[in-house]
Formats: C-alpha cells, sequence, structure tokens
C-alpha cells in the first residue's frame, strides 16, 4: 500500500540515508530569516551546517524575494531589543518603586528596599548596554549567508504564470488543498510589486511549492529535503497538538510530479539534529544546546504572535483594497493623515489585547466575518463631545475593552443602523438575553446610552 499512499508512510532508514546522501536542501522564509533571531552559538552551529552542504542549497525565487523583502527589518528589530528590553525592565522597576511608596509602614524601611531596587536597576542597565556592544553584526550574517547561497537561486515567474497559480489557488484554498491556504485569513487583499512582477501575499506558499516542484523535476535533482518554520496545519499533518511529519497530500504530490523522487521536511530544530547525525557536525552537547536555544526562541515567537494575530486580521480588513474607507467623526469625514493616525494607535492597541479576549473574540464571531465578508463592526468608538482628533484616539483606547466585548457576543443579539452620520447599535432578541447581558453592552457606551436598546456610538467601518 505504501506505493499508492506514500504520503501516510515515513521514508525507510535506507530512503532517509539516499535522502540525505543525495538530496538538495531547500530553505523556506522562516527558516533563513530565524537565523537572525537565534543565540550566537545556535546560528554560528547552523552556518556551519550550511557550509558544509552549500553546493547542495537552492532557493526559490519566491523564497529569496521574501527574505529580502523583511531580512532588513529583522537586523533592525534584533538590535533594538536591547534598548526594548532596557525600557521594559524599567517600567516594571518603576512600577514596583510607586508600589512600595504608597505601601509606607512605620515598622518597614521602604526607602531601603527602594534603594536595592534602584541598584539592580542599574546593574541590568550596565549588563544589556554591554551583551549590546558585544552583539555581532547582523548585517555581516547577511553577507555570510549570501556567500553561502551564491547564485543557487530559482528563476522568476512570468506574470503569466503567476496569475495561473493565482487562479488555480483560488480553488485550491477554498478546498483546504494545501500548502497555503492557512495564509488566506491575515494575507488575503495585500500584494507585492517587484521588478514590474505583482506578487498576491496570499499565495506566496504556493508560489514557491509549485517553483520547488518545477525544480523536483530536473534530471539531476535525486531528492528534495525542505526546511521550513512554518508550524500551520497547511504543511504538517497536527494530530491532538502533536506534529507527526509533513503533510500526506503534500508528499503525494510531490511524488506524483516529481515521477516519484523521495521529498521530506524539517523544522530547523530537527534539521540541525539529523545533520549532526548525517554530516558530523559538532558535538552531540553542542547540538543539543543549540537545539534548545531554538526552541526556546521559537516558543518566545509564537507567544508574540499569538497576541498580535487578531490586530493582524484587522489590520487587513482596513486594508483591504476594493473597499473605499470614508470614515467620518461628528458629521466631518477625516483625512487620509488623520486616518493614519487613529489606525496606528488602533493597531498597537489591538496588538496588546488579553490573550483571553482575543480568543472568545476570533472564535466567536470574527472568523465567521472574515469568510462572509461582513464587516458589520470593526472597531467602534464612542463619541467624544468634540471633534478633537487627540480625543478620538483617546476614546480609542478606553473602547478597546468594549470592542471585545462587543465581538464575544452571540451574533444575533444586535444590528448596526446607520441614519446620516450617526451610527446606532441597536439590541435586538432582548427577551432571548437576559438583563445581564445587555448591561454587558451598555457598559461599552456608559453615558452614550439612549433609550431602550438604542446607544449612540462612532462606528469606526469601511463604508
Amino acid at each position: 500500500m505504501k506505493s499508492i499512499f506514500p504520503g501516510f508512510y515515513r521514508p525507510s532508514e535506507e530512503e532517509f540515508k539516499q535522502l540525505w546522501r543525495d538530496c538538495i536542501f531547500v530553505f523556506d522564509t522562516n527558516s533563513l530569516l530565524n537565523l537572525f533571531r537565534y543565540p550566537k552559538e545556535s546560528r554560528e552551529l547552523l552556518m556551519t551546517v550550511l557550509g558544509k552542504v552549500s553546493n547542495r542549497v537552492w532557493i526559490p525565487y519566491q523564497i529569496a524575494l521574501e527574505y529580502h523583502l523583511h531580512v532588513q527589518k529583522i537586523i533592525f528589530e534584533q538590535e533594538n531589543e536591547y534598548k526594548n528590553r532596557t525600557q521594559e525592565i524599567n517600567k516594571k522597576i518603576d512600577g514596583i518603586v510607586n508600589d512600595l511608596r504608597t505601601l509606607r509602614h512605620s515598622n518597614i524601611n521602604v526607602d531601603g528596599i527602594i534603594n536595592i531596587l534602584s541598584a539592580s536597576q542599574k546593574q541590568i542597565e550596565e549588563n544589556l548596554s554591554s551583551q549590546r556592544d558585544d552583539h555581532p553584526d547582523l548585517f555581516k550574517i547577511k553577507d555570510r549567508l549570501q556567500e553561502l547561497i551564491s547564485e543557487n537561486v530559482g528563476r522568476p515567474y512570468t506574470q503569466e504564470e503567476l496569475d495561473e497559480i493565482y487562479v488555480s489557488g483560488e480553488t485550491r484554498y477554498s478546498k483546504q488543498i494545501p500548502p497555503g491556504f492557512k495564509d488566506l485569513a491575515s494575507k488575503a487583499g495585500r500584494v507585492t510589486y517587484y521588478d514590474d512582477l505583482i506578487f498576491k501575499n496570499e499565495y506566496g506558499d504556493l508560489v514557491f511549492w509549485n517553483q520547488l516542484l518545477e525544480k523536483s523535476t530536473e534530471e539531476t535533482v535525486k531528492a528534495i529535503i525542505l526546511i521550513t518554520d512554518d508550524q500551520k496545519a497547511d504543511w504538517w499533518s497536527i494530530i491532538n497538538g502533536k506534529t507527526n511529519g509533513p503533510l500526506p497530500d503534500l508528499i503525494q504530490e510531490f511524488k506524483k510530479k516529481s515521477n516519484n523522487k523521495l521529498f521530506y521536511m524539517y523544522q530547523t530544530e530537527q534539521f540541525l539534529r539529523y545533520a549532526g547525525e548525517n554530516l558530523g557536525i559538532g558535538s552531540v552537547e553542542n547540538v543539543d544546546r543549540a537545539i534548545h536555544e531554538i526552541e526556546e526562541v521559537k516558543r518566545s515567537m509564537d507567544s508574540s504572535a499569538e497576541k498580535i494575530r487578531i490586530g493582524g486580521l484587522r489590520r487587513k480588513n482596513l486594508e483591504q483594497p476594493r473597499f473605499n474607507r470614508r470614515i467620518y467623526f461628528n458629521g466631518k469625514e477625516l483625512s487620509d493623515k488623520e486616518l493614519k493616525s487613529i489606525r496606528a494607535v488602533g493597531y498597537k492597541m489591538l496588538e496588546e489585547v488579553p490573550e483571553k479576549a482575543e480568543e472568545e473574540a476570533y472564535y466567536n464571531n470574527n472568523l465567521r466575518n472574515i469568510r462572509n465578508n461582513n464587516y458589520y463592526y470593526r472597531i467602534a468608538l464612542k463619541v467624544s463631545e468634540d471633534g478633537n482628533l487627540n480625543e478620538i484616539t483617546s476614546e480609542l483606547l478606553d473602547s478597546l475593552k468594549f470592542y471585545f466585548r462587543l465581538n464575544s457576543l452571540p451574533f444575533d443579539i444586535f444590528e448596526v443602523i446607520k441614519t446620516g452620520e450617526i451610527i446606532e447599535v441597536n439590541v435586538i432578541s432582548s427577551e432571548k438575553y437576559s438583563d445581564t447581558i445587555l448591561n454587558y453592552i451598555a457598559n461599552g457606551f456608559n453615558e452614550y446610552k439612549k433609550d431602550n436598546n438604542h446607544y449612540r456610538i462612532l462606528y469606526f467601518s469601511i463604508m
């Protein structure tokens, strides 16, 4: 049965040996960019592995493009980490100091405790400053990576080839055929323009998958190992939260297109482990230490990504190019500059929402809204008494909790009514829900409750 359903079977021990002996190594965008995020020792070990197999490394054009579009941003983010961490630690210590000052007691020497904290704060700042001075020049890492990969990059597709993939992608994604369909919610409608070509971001994975499949048909290519740090379920078989290898669909499609050649996938830490075994790179202790460090970095990245997931969905919806954005405040249409200011604050706040509120908002309503293109309630703001932009921004911060209250409620409990420039929320099916739930909504508007179940708000939406 293995020959008929190869995707459901791991390669045999002999096939793994053949894979590592004969394959070309393909790295995706995430695995390349993450090199700049890893601690020095882990990165150096990975660079050593890359140097060992550099003549067998090949990068699809789509991956090379995405890498170059993002690498400089990643480098600057890493260089700013020391400043950000210093500010974060100082903020927390200052908060503790302020709390202590409010808890003065005749029998407690608060000043002594504050002095200890202040001294520790200074030591932490000096330590982080020293680490920053010793931080490697990541632009030199970028140059080393370029030298290792050199010209081993695939050809760019023509616009006609790209458009053909986009058309097939609509069908594939609607049927959840991997890879790439998991990117639809966060990237739909976004495009990248480069070298007179239009790249639709939601189909980036599908484009590079097609380029990988095309490469597999070359006579000199015997097998392919893909190293990817994409952890989504349109690449991996995930059962009960555990990753069990590449999706069978991907193995099946690869074998069909490549005339039954070998293919397998690793995440970076897995690749490093098996590279140690098959290529004799580094001691077991060094490899294990590097793997542990990589896993720690990824856990930290996963936590940060979870916090901004909903913010990314809101940003995507607000940037849909097929809509004309006309947003009003007290009867006045806001300028592009004003909108940019409000959105900048809105994105920032949406990225920092509590995890519980985020989950409620996502699972109860937003997935359905996005799929149905129902943009009834994007970001709700209370109406401020005058048209001052700063007050709008302030209201956005104050209203964030209400926004997630509104989004976490059942879909049929309210409707939005627009009369002229006045936006109202009308609570419906009141007999179906308790007064507690109705008050739950009302608390979001505070003094702007009108009569019965009507509330006057500024409604931040695409019209």
